[in-house]
Formats: structure tokens, sequence, C-alpha cells
């Protein structure tokens, strides 16, 4: 189970969340934001992420909360998002290293095989899959490099009765 408290008080977190402008990924924004951590925030609607970025910086002052929008649907956002983290915690410390990286953003088009436009499938991939994927794989060297910090890939219950949902309609 994820600890949202920093066993060293002394020393802000760098803390990145995709999907962080709503629902659980704004949840756990919050959470880290509590304790002080830097925070590293996107989403794809700029307005909302900015709206949280404003919320949490407001709420909890002790916190650096950075945000800025990406399509983790295009290889080229996830891997932007990426480069960008490590500009930004660059910024803040030459050794400063990424401690929680959460891969939050997701989406889900409900529908079934034989009524679903095509393409929903591939797009759902791209960005619940292969976002996660594109971003983990710019992050993870600096990660290995320092010998430092975790990963955790959410994803929703969707995803786990999707496919039963699906067949089960067609019975």
């Amino acid at each position: 189970m994820m600890s949202f408290q920093n066993s060293s008080a002394e020393t802000p977190r760098n803390v990145i969340i995709t999907g962080a402008s709503r629902g659980l990924g704004k949840a756990m924004a919050a959470r880290f934001a509590q304790n002080g951590d830097r925070l590293f925030l996107s989403a794809s609607n700029a307005a909302s992420l900015y709206k949280t970025m404003e919320e949490l910086t407001s709420q909890y002052p002790a916190a650096l909360v950075k945000a800025k929008p990406f399509d983790l649907s295009e290889k080229g956002g996830a891997e932007d998002l990426g480069h960008w983290v490590l500009e930004e915690t660059g910024k803040i410390n030459r050794v400063s290293r990424i401690d929680v990286l959460i891969n939050n953003a997701g989406q889900f088009l409900p529908g079934t095989i034989v009524s679903e436009e095509t393409g929903v499938l591939e797009k759902l991939i791209e960005i619940n899959l292969y976002g996660a994927y594109r971003l983990t794989r710019v992050l993870l060297p600096k990660m290995m490099r320092d010998r430092a910090g975790h990963i955790f890939n959410i994803c929703s219950i969707a995803s786990a009765s999707l496919c039963q949902w699906r067949f089960l309609q067609h019975q």
C-alpha cells in the first residue's frame, strides 16, 4: 500500500502524477501536498489542471506545485512530460531524484465491440497503456541511476470488468 507520509520530513519528495486535475489523481496530489512534497502534475485539460494547481498551492503553501498539460495519447506528449519533469527537478537541485511516479491518466469510453466506432480501442490503449509506458521509459533511467523511487500504475476497475461486461451483453 502506498504511504503518503514522508519518512524523511526534512527532504520533500519529488512526486509526478498524471491525470492530476480531478478524481483520484487530484486526491493523491492533495495528500502529497499536505506533506509539503514537490508535485509535478499533468493532465490533458489545461484549465482543470491549473485550477487544481491553484487550489493546492493555496491550501498547502509549504508544497511546491508545478503543472503543465500534456496529451499522453500522443507519443510526443508522454515523452515531453518526462523531459519537462527531468528539467524541472534539475532546477531544484542537481542531484534531485524522482521519488514517486504515479501513472494515473486514463480514459474509459463505454460501448460494445460491435457498436463502438472504429479506433476506440486504439485510443484507449494509447492513453491508458502507452502513455504510462512512454513516460516511464523517459524517467526510469534516472530512477535506476539514483537507485531510488517508486512507480505506481493506476487503472480503472472498468478494465477488469470491461471484457466480461461486453461479452455478457451478447449472450
